[in-house]
């Protein structure tokens, strides 16, 4: 056998030291479309840093992708790792030389706080971190240019979401470790790209709501028309009183609105949940909204009713006499006339109505303004 010098072992075990520390562990992550398309990758390595890949090597400079990765009238989503394990997202739009100007908007939601955004030509491009793991960008090109950004030192693990709206592009690509681009579809809008256990909750996720009013403080005819966008569907809808208890729950199919109906006045709370990560188990928004009927005609007032008395027990009353004292002479206002407090014995034809004795005798009066009726009032 032959020996190994002391000095060629040494050499050994920094060779092999050197290269341990310069290998970095594979980060798997999974794409996933609007449309629920799967797509696993890792990961593009490159030798240099994302920058430099990109074609600039400081950011915010007015210069040209040079990568060779750019599709005409297309977007292209890459995964990039440097030599020194550096994790990036690197974004090309549209592509040099085809002619095509366009325009549009792109929002990065999730990623890390350690991250640093870098976009290509300054004076009509901007992309903004808000300091808190998201970044909003907007992009315009002429014909013969393309346009894209960089977002250095995402990490691996994290749960992200990108979305946007371009004009001029057809088709959407990500690119990882094969480096050959792979469509996912035509637009960007809610891909998620997921290189860890955790979800990403995008800010524009949301809940709107359209409302009918109850007719009357007292009715439960009130409708909410709830919509969530941004969120991954399906979605579970919730509809809380105002102490918090869950009074209806909804589960539409795809990204159509939940109807909440035969509600009463009062404030209610909609919470929907999506299904990012799993089923009605993701992100979570809410909003407020307050459902607040006509006010009711005012009570009756004061007002005397005169009538000829027939004898010791009834009497010829005209009720007409009193309702402009009653409604105040409002042109919206009636009166209905009721013989019982419980308003079981309505009076059909008034003005004129026999009343029966003992006397004095009652009778009830009831303003309504057509749809809302008040309290009954006696008239004496």
């Amino acid at each position: 056998m032959k020996k190994i010098s002391t000095r060629a072992a040494i050499l050994a075990v920094l060779l092999l030291c050197f290269f341990e520390s310069t290998i970095y562990a594979q980060c798997d992550c999974t794409v996933t479309t609007a449309a629920g398309t799967e797509l696993d990758v890792s990961p593009f390595a490159g030798g240099v840093d994302a920058n430099t890949f990109f074609g600039y090597p400081t950011p915010a400079t007015s210069t040209s992708t040079n990568t060779g990765y750019e599709v005409n009238d297309g977007l292209v989503v890459m995964l990039y790792q440097d030599g020194a394990g550096v994790i990036s997202l690197l974004m090309f739009i549209d592509a040099f030389g085809n002619g095509t100007a366009g325009s549009g908007n792109l929002t990065v939601d999730c990623l890390g706080t350690g991250t640093v955004g870098a976009v290509n030509d300054g004076g009509s491009d901007n992309l903004t971190s808000n300091g808190m793991g998201g970044y909003g960008g907007t992009f315009a090109w002429p014909g013969d240019q393309n346009d894209g950004a960089v977002i250095e030192n995402i990490g691996c693990g994290q749960t992200f979401t990108v979305s946007g709206d371009f004009m001029g592009i057809n088709n959407v690509f990500v690119v990882g470790a094969s480096g050959s681009p792979i469509p996912i579809g035509p637009a960007i809008d809610g891909v998620t790209i997921s290189c860890g256990p955790g979800i990403c909750c995008p800010s524009a996720f949301e809940v709107s709501a359209a409302i009918n009013n109850p007719t009357c403080p007292t009715s439960q005819d009130g409708v909410i028309v709830a919509t969530a966008t941004a969120g991954t569907p399906p979605y579970q809808f919730e509809l809380l009183d105002q102490n918090g208890n869950v009074v209806d729950t909804q589960f539409p199919n795809g990204t159509n609105p939940a109807v909440f109906a035969g509600l009463e006045e009062g404030s209610y709370t909609i919470r929907v949940t999506d299904s990012q990560g799993n089923v009605y188990e993701g992100c979570e928004t809410e909003t407020t909204v307050n459902l607040v009927a006509q006010d009711l005609p005012p009570v009756a007032n004061p007002a005397t009713v005169l009538g000829c008395t027939f004898d010791d027990f009834s009497a010829e009353v005209d009720l007409t006499q009193a309702e402009d004292d009653i409604t105040g002479n409002d042109p919206n206002l009636s009166v209905l006339w009721y013989e019982d407090p419980d308003l079981m014995f309505p009076i059909p034809f008034p003005p004129l109505h026999t009343v029966f004795g003992p006397f004095p005798t009652t009778v009830y009066a009831v303003v309504t303004n057509g749809l809302c009726p008040s309290e009954p009032v006696p008239i004496a």
